[in-house]
Protein backbone atom coordinates (compact mmCIF):
# COMPACT_ATOMS: atom_id res chain seq x y z
CA UNK A 1 0.00 0.00 0.00
CA UNK A 2 1.32 3.62 -0.79
CA UNK A 3 -0.74 6.72 -0.35
CA UNK A 4 -1.64 8.89 -3.58
CA UNK A 5 0.53 11.99 -3.58
CA UNK A 6 -0.53 15.47 -5.33
CA UNK A 7 -0.55 15.20 -8.92
CA UNK A 8 1.07 18.14 -10.87
CA UNK A 9 -2.53 20.03 -11.97
CA UNK A 10 -3.76 19.84 -7.91
CA UNK A 11 -0.25 21.40 -7.26
CA UNK A 12 -0.48 23.94 -9.71
CA UNK A 13 -4.39 24.74 -8.47
CA UNK A 14 -2.93 25.32 -4.82
CA UNK A 15 0.06 27.48 -6.16
CA UNK A 16 -2.63 29.40 -8.02
CA UNK A 17 -5.18 30.23 -5.28
CA UNK A 18 -2.23 31.18 -2.63
CA UNK A 19 -1.40 33.53 -5.64
CA UNK A 20 -4.67 34.66 -5.69
CA UNK A 21 -4.87 35.38 -1.76
CA UNK A 22 -1.43 36.98 -1.90
CA UNK A 23 -2.53 39.33 -4.64
CA UNK A 24 -4.85 40.35 -2.93
CA UNK A 25 -3.76 39.95 0.97
CA UNK A 26 -0.64 41.94 -0.12
CA UNK A 27 -2.33 45.41 -0.58
CA UNK A 28 -4.55 45.08 2.73
CA UNK A 29 -1.24 44.41 4.22
CA UNK A 30 0.56 47.25 3.18
CA UNK A 31 -2.68 49.74 3.55
CA UNK A 32 -2.92 48.22 7.25
CA UNK A 33 1.09 49.55 7.47
CA UNK A 34 0.47 53.05 5.79
CA UNK A 35 -2.63 53.52 8.29
CA UNK A 36 -0.69 52.34 10.98
CA UNK A 37 2.38 55.13 9.92
CA UNK A 38 -0.03 57.72 9.34
CA UNK A 39 -1.65 57.00 12.84
CA UNK A 40 1.75 56.94 14.55
CA UNK A 41 2.82 60.07 12.54
CA UNK A 42 -0.82 61.91 13.56
CA UNK A 43 0.03 61.01 17.36
CA UNK A 44 3.20 62.63 17.00
CA UNK A 45 2.48 65.73 15.59
CA UNK A 46 -0.31 66.06 18.58
CA UNK A 47 1.92 65.02 21.15
CA UNK A 48 4.38 67.90 19.99
CA UNK A 49 1.60 70.15 19.89
CA UNK A 50 0.54 69.21 23.67
CA UNK A 51 4.31 69.54 24.60
CA UNK A 52 4.50 73.54 23.15
CA UNK A 53 0.77 74.46 24.31
CA UNK A 54 1.94 73.58 28.35
CA UNK A 55 5.41 74.83 27.61
CA UNK A 56 3.81 78.23 26.48
CA UNK A 57 1.07 78.39 29.40
CA UNK A 58 3.56 77.11 31.96
CA UNK A 59 6.55 80.17 30.50
CA UNK A 60 4.75 82.90 28.91
CA UNK A 61 0.43 83.12 28.67
CA UNK A 62 1.06 85.67 31.75
CA UNK A 63 3.77 87.77 30.05
CA UNK A 64 2.89 88.00 26.82
CA UNK A 65 -0.89 87.62 26.66
CA UNK A 66 -0.87 89.21 22.60
CA UNK A 67 2.07 87.46 21.47
CA UNK A 68 2.89 84.43 19.40
CA UNK A 69 5.99 82.13 20.33
CA UNK A 70 7.63 79.91 17.90
CA UNK A 71 8.52 76.70 18.38
CA UNK A 72 10.79 74.50 16.00
CA UNK A 73 11.18 70.80 15.29
CA UNK A 74 14.25 69.05 14.08
CA UNK A 75 16.88 67.07 14.95
CA UNK A 76 14.88 64.64 17.53
CA UNK A 77 14.33 68.05 19.63
CA UNK A 78 11.90 70.65 20.48
CA UNK A 79 13.82 74.39 20.11
CA UNK A 80 13.83 77.97 20.20
CA UNK A 81 16.21 80.03 18.88
CA UNK A 82 18.29 76.80 18.08
CA UNK A 83 18.24 75.80 22.08
CA UNK A 84 16.75 72.23 23.45
CA UNK A 85 13.97 73.01 25.19
CA UNK A 86 14.34 69.17 26.34
CA UNK A 87 10.62 68.34 26.58
CA UNK A 88 10.33 65.14 24.85
CA UNK A 89 12.98 62.51 23.31
CA UNK A 90 10.06 61.57 21.17
CA UNK A 91 10.32 63.45 18.32
CA UNK A 92 11.91 60.72 15.81
CA UNK A 93 12.21 62.17 12.31
CA UNK A 94 9.86 65.56 12.90
CA UNK A 95 10.61 68.48 11.63
CA UNK A 96 8.68 71.53 10.99
CA UNK A 97 7.62 74.56 13.24
CA UNK A 98 4.22 74.99 15.65
CA UNK A 99 3.41 78.69 16.44
CA UNK A 100 1.11 78.91 19.92
CA UNK A 101 -0.78 82.49 20.46
CA UNK A 102 -2.19 83.94 23.62
CA UNK A 103 -5.24 81.88 23.19
CA UNK A 104 -3.37 78.36 23.49
CA UNK A 105 -4.22 77.84 19.45
CA UNK A 106 -1.54 76.50 17.11
CA UNK A 107 -0.48 76.79 13.74
CA UNK A 108 1.28 73.65 12.57
CA UNK A 109 3.74 73.04 9.54
CA UNK A 110 5.57 69.28 10.40
CA UNK A 111 6.78 66.74 8.03
CA UNK A 112 8.40 63.26 7.94
CA UNK A 113 9.82 60.98 5.05
CA UNK A 114 5.96 59.82 4.19
CA UNK A 115 3.48 62.58 5.51
CA UNK A 116 3.18 66.50 6.43
CA UNK A 117 0.61 67.96 8.41
CA UNK A 118 -0.71 71.63 8.63
CA UNK A 119 -2.92 73.72 10.68
CA UNK A 120 -4.01 77.03 11.10
CA UNK A 121 -5.44 78.53 14.06
CA UNK A 122 -8.35 77.62 15.38
CA UNK A 123 -8.80 75.38 11.63
CA UNK A 124 -8.03 71.26 11.53
CA UNK A 125 -4.90 68.94 11.48
CA UNK A 126 -4.52 68.30 7.37
CA UNK A 127 -2.63 65.52 7.01
CA UNK A 128 -0.65 64.78 3.33
CA UNK A 129 1.23 62.13 1.81
CA UNK A 130 4.98 62.78 0.65
CA UNK A 131 5.46 62.95 -3.16
CA UNK A 132 8.86 64.26 -4.30
CA UNK A 133 9.57 66.00 -1.33
CA UNK A 134 6.25 67.77 -1.32
CA UNK A 135 2.45 67.37 0.17
CA UNK A 136 1.06 64.93 -2.69
CA UNK A 137 2.26 67.46 -5.21
CA UNK A 138 1.60 70.53 -2.95
CA UNK A 139 4.14 72.79 -1.24
CA UNK A 140 4.33 75.75 0.70
CA UNK A 141 2.56 78.46 -1.25
CA UNK A 142 5.36 80.99 0.59
CA UNK A 143 7.70 79.37 -0.21
CA UNK A 144 7.16 78.18 -3.72
CA UNK A 145 6.66 81.58 -5.14
CA UNK A 146 9.44 82.82 -3.23
CA UNK A 147 11.66 80.14 -5.23
CA UNK A 148 9.91 81.35 -8.42
CA UNK A 149 11.07 84.70 -8.18
CA UNK A 150 14.48 83.53 -7.28
CA UNK A 151 14.61 81.29 -10.19
CA UNK A 152 14.22 84.73 -12.00
CA UNK A 153 12.20 83.75 -14.99
CA UNK A 154 10.38 86.92 -16.46
CA UNK A 155 7.57 84.82 -17.33
CA UNK A 156 6.26 84.75 -14.64
CA UNK A 157 6.16 88.07 -14.07
CA UNK A 158 7.21 87.93 -10.21
CA UNK A 159 8.96 91.05 -8.79
CA UNK A 160 10.20 92.43 -5.38
CA UNK A 161 8.64 95.47 -4.03
CA UNK A 162 9.31 97.45 -0.43
CA UNK A 163 12.24 94.84 0.55
CA UNK A 164 10.22 91.51 1.07
CA UNK A 165 6.90 91.76 -1.21
CA UNK A 166 6.22 89.87 -4.16
CA UNK A 167 4.18 91.14 -6.46
CA UNK A 168 2.68 90.27 -10.19
CA UNK A 169 3.12 92.35 -12.76
CA UNK A 170 2.10 92.81 -16.40
CA UNK A 171 -0.80 92.39 -19.14
CA UNK A 172 -0.69 88.64 -18.16
CA UNK A 173 1.02 87.32 -15.72
CA UNK A 174 0.87 83.40 -14.30
CA UNK A 175 -1.25 84.20 -11.88
CA UNK A 176 -4.28 82.60 -11.87
CA UNK A 177 -5.96 80.68 -9.52
CA UNK A 178 -9.06 78.12 -8.75
CA UNK A 179 -11.01 79.64 -5.67
CA UNK A 180 -14.19 79.33 -3.97
CA UNK A 181 -14.51 75.73 -5.46
CA UNK A 182 -17.24 73.14 -4.76
CA UNK A 183 -14.58 70.30 -3.89
CA UNK A 184 -11.51 72.77 -2.82
CA UNK A 185 -9.03 69.40 -3.91
CA UNK A 186 -10.62 68.60 -6.99
CA UNK A 187 -11.02 71.80 -8.82
CA UNK A 188 -12.56 72.50 -12.18
CA UNK A 189 -13.04 74.76 -14.66
CA UNK A 190 -16.82 74.18 -13.87
CA UNK A 191 -16.75 73.75 -10.03
CA UNK A 192 -14.56 76.72 -9.22
CA UNK A 193 -13.89 80.64 -9.54
CA UNK A 194 -11.21 82.41 -11.24
CA UNK A 195 -8.75 84.57 -8.86
CA UNK A 196 -5.45 85.63 -9.45
CA UNK A 197 -2.67 86.31 -6.93
CA UNK A 198 -1.72 89.53 -6.20
CA UNK A 199 1.22 88.65 -4.42
CA UNK A 200 3.25 87.49 -0.66
CA UNK A 201 3.41 90.35 2.16
CA UNK A 202 3.94 89.11 5.41
CA UNK A 203 4.52 85.37 4.57
CA UNK A 204 0.44 85.24 3.52
CA UNK A 205 -0.84 85.53 -0.08
CA UNK A 206 -3.21 87.74 -1.37
CA UNK A 207 -5.60 87.30 -4.20
CA UNK A 208 -8.00 89.59 -5.91
CA UNK A 209 -10.98 87.93 -7.75
CA UNK A 210 -10.77 88.08 -11.36
CA UNK A 211 -14.58 88.85 -12.50
CA UNK A 212 -16.59 91.34 -11.05
CA UNK A 213 -19.40 90.27 -8.40
CA UNK A 214 -21.20 93.26 -9.30
CA UNK A 215 -21.49 96.96 -9.84
CA UNK A 216 -22.17 98.81 -6.64
CA UNK A 217 -21.04 102.03 -4.82
CA UNK A 218 -18.69 102.24 -2.37
CA UNK A 219 -20.42 104.14 0.09
CA UNK A 220 -23.97 105.56 0.56
CA UNK A 221 -22.91 108.79 1.89
CA UNK A 222 -22.20 111.55 -0.50
CA UNK A 223 -20.44 113.42 1.91
CA UNK A 224 -17.73 111.75 3.61
CA UNK A 225 -16.26 108.14 2.82
CA UNK A 226 -13.91 105.90 4.99
CA UNK A 227 -13.71 101.67 5.00
CA UNK A 228 -13.60 101.35 8.12
CA UNK A 229 -16.07 102.44 10.92
CA UNK A 230 -15.10 105.54 12.94
CA UNK A 231 -17.05 107.28 15.56
CA UNK A 232 -20.71 106.90 14.85
CA UNK A 233 -19.83 106.28 11.17
CA UNK A 234 -20.11 102.95 10.25
CA UNK A 235 -17.42 102.26 7.45
CA UNK A 236 -18.60 102.28 4.03
CA UNK A 237 -21.76 100.21 2.95
CA UNK A 238 -19.30 98.16 0.28
CA UNK A 239 -16.95 96.74 3.05
CA UNK A 240 -20.32 96.05 5.38
CA UNK A 241 -21.62 94.44 2.48
CA UNK A 242 -18.91 92.68 1.71
CA UNK A 243 -18.10 91.16 5.27
CA UNK A 244 -21.49 89.94 5.79
CA UNK A 245 -23.89 88.55 3.12
CA UNK A 246 -20.75 87.81 0.81
CA UNK A 247 -19.46 85.88 4.30
CA UNK A 248 -22.67 84.35 4.52
CA UNK A 249 -22.44 80.85 3.08
CA UNK A 250 -26.00 79.74 3.52
CA UNK A 251 -27.43 83.26 1.98
CA UNK A 252 -30.52 82.09 0.43
CA UNK A 253 -31.92 84.73 -1.38
CA UNK A 254 -30.38 87.67 -3.62
CA UNK A 255 -29.63 90.56 -1.21
CA UNK A 256 -29.89 94.81 -1.82
CA UNK A 257 -26.16 96.08 -2.03
CA UNK A 258 -26.50 100.04 -2.39
CA UNK A 259 -25.54 101.68 -5.86
CA UNK A 260 -26.19 104.95 -6.80
CA UNK A 261 -25.06 104.40 -10.51
CA UNK A 262 -28.78 105.29 -11.25
CA UNK A 263 -30.29 108.12 -8.51
CA UNK A 264 -33.79 106.24 -9.61
CA UNK A 265 -32.61 102.67 -8.52
CA UNK A 266 -30.41 102.91 -5.30
CA UNK A 267 -29.88 99.29 -4.70
CA UNK A 268 -28.37 96.88 -6.89
CA UNK A 269 -29.27 92.62 -6.01
CA UNK A 270 -25.82 91.38 -4.93
CA UNK A 271 -25.96 87.62 -6.62
CA UNK A 272 -26.17 84.71 -3.50
CA UNK A 273 -24.39 82.32 -5.98
CA UNK A 274 -20.99 84.72 -5.56
CA UNK A 275 -20.95 83.92 -1.45
CA UNK A 276 -17.72 82.96 -0.21
CA UNK A 277 -18.26 78.37 0.19
CA UNK A 278 -17.55 77.22 4.40
CA UNK A 279 -14.54 75.87 2.86
CA UNK A 280 -13.22 78.46 1.70
CA UNK A 281 -13.74 80.79 4.06
CA UNK A 282 -11.57 78.41 5.80
CA UNK A 283 -8.47 79.07 3.95
CA UNK A 284 -9.05 83.08 4.09
CA UNK A 285 -8.04 84.66 7.57
CA UNK A 286 -8.54 88.21 8.90
CA UNK A 287 -5.58 90.75 8.43
CA UNK A 288 -4.62 94.24 9.31
CA UNK A 289 -5.66 96.40 5.66
CA UNK A 290 -3.60 99.80 5.09
CA UNK A 291 -6.40 102.20 4.22
CA UNK A 292 -4.53 105.44 4.78
CA UNK A 293 -5.64 107.70 2.03
CA UNK A 294 -3.73 109.06 -1.09
CA UNK A 295 -4.16 112.62 -2.17
CA UNK A 296 -5.19 113.78 -5.71
CA UNK A 297 -4.51 117.37 -5.44
CA UNK A 298 -0.59 116.77 -6.60
CA UNK A 299 0.83 116.90 -10.25
CA UNK A 300 2.14 113.69 -10.11
CA UNK A 301 2.36 110.44 -8.20
CA UNK A 302 4.80 108.03 -7.99
CA UNK A 303 3.72 104.07 -7.29
CA UNK A 304 6.34 104.44 -4.30
CA UNK A 305 4.75 107.47 -2.94
CA UNK A 306 1.44 106.13 -3.27
CA UNK A 307 2.37 102.80 -0.79
CA UNK A 308 4.13 105.51 1.55
CA UNK A 309 0.51 107.67 1.81
CA UNK A 310 -1.65 104.24 2.33
CA UNK A 311 1.30 102.48 5.01
CA UNK A 312 1.85 105.71 6.64
CA UNK A 313 5.83 104.88 6.04
CA UNK A 314 7.12 107.91 4.60
CA UNK A 315 8.01 111.23 6.22
CA UNK A 316 6.49 113.24 3.38
CA UNK A 317 3.02 111.65 4.19
CA UNK A 318 0.59 112.06 6.32
CA UNK A 319 -1.39 109.53 8.59
CA UNK A 320 -4.39 112.03 9.20
CA UNK A 321 -6.18 114.41 7.58
CA UNK A 322 -8.72 117.20 9.19
CA UNK A 323 -11.33 114.43 9.14
CA UNK A 324 -9.13 112.06 10.68
CA UNK A 325 -10.19 108.75 8.98
CA UNK A 326 -8.04 105.26 10.04
CA UNK A 327 -5.17 104.64 8.28
CA UNK A 328 -5.57 100.84 9.48
CA UNK A 329 -8.64 98.65 9.83
CA UNK A 330 -8.75 94.50 10.86
CA UNK A 331 -10.90 92.05 8.72
CA UNK A 332 -11.37 89.64 6.50
CA UNK A 333 -12.64 90.91 2.90
CA UNK A 334 -11.39 94.21 1.26
CA UNK A 335 -10.26 95.43 -1.91
CA UNK A 336 -6.88 96.07 -3.86
CA UNK A 337 -5.46 99.00 -2.99
CA UNK A 338 -4.33 102.14 -5.08
CA UNK A 339 -0.35 101.16 -5.22
CA UNK A 340 -1.29 97.77 -5.54
CA UNK A 341 -2.85 98.32 -9.35
CA UNK A 342 -0.03 100.58 -9.85
CA UNK A 343 2.71 97.79 -8.83
CA UNK A 344 0.78 95.85 -11.19
CA UNK A 345 2.09 97.62 -14.24
CA UNK A 346 5.12 97.14 -16.03
CA UNK A 347 5.41 100.52 -18.14
CA UNK A 348 8.36 102.30 -16.13
CA UNK A 349 5.96 105.58 -16.80
CA UNK A 350 3.55 104.07 -14.07
CA UNK A 351 6.16 103.38 -11.64
CA UNK A 352 7.09 107.45 -11.86
CA UNK A 353 3.49 109.06 -12.46
CA UNK A 354 0.61 107.33 -11.84
CA UNK A 355 -1.52 110.14 -12.98
CA UNK A 356 -0.69 110.53 -16.37
CA UNK A 357 -3.05 109.11 -19.02
CA UNK A 358 -2.40 105.96 -20.16
CA UNK A 359 0.91 106.11 -18.17
CA UNK A 360 -0.54 102.40 -16.32
CA UNK A 361 -1.55 100.40 -19.42
CA UNK A 362 0.26 96.79 -19.77
CA UNK A 363 -1.54 96.23 -16.44
CA UNK A 364 -3.59 92.74 -15.53
CA UNK A 365 -5.88 95.13 -13.18
CA UNK A 366 -7.01 97.48 -15.83
CA UNK A 367 -10.63 97.95 -14.97
CA UNK A 368 -10.63 96.11 -11.83
CA UNK A 369 -12.54 99.10 -10.33
CA UNK A 370 -12.80 99.79 -6.62
CA UNK A 371 -9.88 100.52 -4.39
CA UNK A 372 -9.56 100.32 -0.83
CA UNK A 373 -7.78 103.82 -1.10
CA UNK A 374 -9.92 106.48 -0.15
CA UNK A 375 -8.44 110.09 -1.61
CA UNK A 376 -7.00 112.07 1.43
CA UNK A 377 -8.26 114.94 0.76
CA UNK A 378 -11.65 114.96 -0.50
CA UNK A 379 -13.81 113.77 2.05
CA UNK A 380 -16.11 112.22 -0.51
CA UNK A 381 -13.86 110.30 -2.90
CA UNK A 382 -12.37 106.99 -3.34
CA UNK A 383 -9.71 106.05 -5.97
CA UNK A 384 -10.75 103.37 -8.80
CA UNK A 385 -7.98 101.36 -10.60
CA UNK A 386 -8.41 100.97 -14.22
CA UNK A 387 -10.44 102.92 -17.13
CA UNK A 388 -13.19 104.86 -15.81
CA UNK A 389 -13.23 108.08 -13.68
CA UNK A 390 -16.23 109.15 -11.39
CA UNK A 391 -16.80 112.45 -11.22
CA UNK A 392 -19.49 113.67 -8.18
CA UNK A 393 -22.31 115.30 -10.96
CA UNK A 394 -21.28 114.10 -14.42
CA UNK A 395 -20.99 110.00 -13.38
CA UNK A 396 -18.58 107.96 -15.36
CA UNK A 397 -16.36 108.84 -18.11
CA UNK A 398 -13.63 106.70 -20.01
CA UNK A 399 -10.75 108.51 -19.18
CA UNK A 400 -7.18 106.01 -19.08
CA UNK A 401 -5.29 103.49 -17.25
CA UNK A 402 -6.02 105.08 -13.52
CA UNK A 403 -8.64 107.46 -12.67
CA UNK A 404 -7.37 111.02 -10.26
CA UNK A 405 -10.88 110.41 -8.09
CA UNK A 406 -14.19 109.11 -7.92
CA UNK A 407 -17.26 109.93 -5.95
CA UNK A 408 -18.85 107.25 -3.66
CA UNK A 409 -22.00 108.05 -4.51
CA UNK A 410 -21.53 106.55 -8.38
CA UNK A 411 -21.18 102.88 -8.98
CA UNK A 412 -18.57 99.92 -10.14
CA UNK A 413 -17.00 97.04 -10.38
CA UNK A 414 -16.01 95.01 -7.15
CA UNK A 415 -13.55 92.58 -7.38
CA UNK A 416 -13.28 91.43 -3.73
CA UNK A 417 -9.66 90.47 -2.02
CA UNK A 418 -8.54 88.20 0.77
CA UNK A 419 -5.42 87.34 2.32
CA UNK A 420 -5.21 83.22 2.96
CA UNK A 421 -4.14 81.97 6.40
CA UNK A 422 -0.16 81.30 6.92
CA UNK A 423 1.24 77.85 5.63
CA UNK A 424 -1.06 77.38 3.25
CA UNK A 425 -0.21 74.47 0.33
CA UNK A 426 -0.22 74.93 -3.20
CA UNK A 427 -0.63 72.97 -6.70
CA UNK A 428 -0.68 73.55 -10.10
CA UNK A 429 0.75 76.25 -12.30
CA UNK A 430 -0.56 79.29 -12.50
CA UNK A 431 -1.26 79.50 -16.03
CA UNK A 432 -4.99 79.62 -17.54
CA UNK A 433 -4.83 76.01 -18.22
CA UNK A 434 -3.72 74.82 -15.20
CA UNK A 435 -4.51 77.69 -12.76
CA UNK A 436 -2.79 77.27 -8.99
CA UNK A 437 -4.76 75.71 -6.11
CA UNK A 438 -5.02 76.09 -2.21
CA UNK A 439 -5.58 73.54 0.56
CA UNK A 440 -4.51 73.92 3.93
Amino acid sequence: MYKKGFTLVELLAVIIVLAVILVIAIPKIGDMIGVSRENAFITNVESMMKLTKIHYQENYASSLASSNVVYNISDNKIKQNNVDLKLSSKVGDLTGTIIVNSDGETNVTMQNSNYCATKTFGGKLSVHSISNGTCEGYADAVEYLTQKYNNGTNSEGLIQTNGTELRYQGSNPNNYVYFNCVDNLNPTSSTCEIWRIVGVFDGRVKLVRKDSIGIFSWDSSDFYSEWSPNGTYEGSALMRELNSDYLNASLNANSNWYNYYNPDNDYAEFDKNYVLKTSTQELIGGTLWKINGVPNNISSLSVANAYAYENCSNDVVVCNEDLVKKPTWFGKIGLVSLSDFGYASSNNSCNINMLGYDNCLNNWMNGYGWTVTAIFNKPASVWVNGTIYFNHETGPTILGAVSKEAATIHAADVHPSVYLVPGILIKGSGTTSNPYFFVK
